[in-house]
């Protein structure tokens, strides 16, 4: 699944070529894009036709039901993009217990991406090394569970970690330490 606006930053038409790439060796496996904007036609023109039942392109939603329903669907989120501050689209798939690839440009991928363990970083339109990412997370289904259990797992340490509630609950028990002394 790539879940983004398609746009160049976004390196969608890297991710379908990437696809394209290993579709032969991962038949039973489909690329799911969820987004729209302006580079959608150029993305859907990469597809050849043997390969056009095989790469979904769903549209944009607002609707985050469906957006949750596709993920839950799906075992892996590639996110490729050349540039992206933070990228919460990581965080949601690591909730959603899916496996992980993204550009190490990524500013999330230091929180959500650990190589090997629930996913890969891949450098920025590196189309061989993103396939090649790609083979390793389909190629065998108990280090695929492996590595969604683990998204689940960082997912729940980073929403711990990042408590806004219990941030300020923290905060305010300091302040109350400190008007005592």
């Amino acid at each position: 699944m790539h879940c983004a606006r398609l746009i160049p930053l976004k390196s969608t038409d890297n991710l379908v070529r990437a696809f394209i790439e290993i579709a032969p060796q991962r038949p039973d496996w489909d690329l799911v894009i969820v987004g729209d904007g302006p580079l959608r036609p150029v993305a859907e023109s990469l597809v050849p036709a043997s390969l056009k039942s095989r790469v979904i392109f769903t549209g944009f939603t607002t609707d985050q039901a469906t957006t949750a329903a596709i993920e839950r669907t799906c075992d892996v989120l590639v996110h490729p993009g050349y540039s992206e501050a933070w990228g919460v689209v990581l965080l949601e798939a690591a909730a959603a217990g899916m496996a992980i690839i993204a550009s190490d440009v990524v500013g999330a991928a230091s929180d959500f991406v650990f190589e090997g363990v629930n996913g890969f970083q891949v450098p920025p339109r590196d189309v061989p090394r993103l396939a090649a990412a790609m083979l390793k997370v389909s190629g065998d289904e108990a280090s695929l569970a492996r590595m969604k259990n683990e998204s689940r797992r960082i997912s729940l340490e980073f929403r711990q970690r990042a408590d806004p509630v219990n941030g300020l609950r923290q905060a305010l028990a300091r302040a109350e330490v400190l008007k005592r002394t």
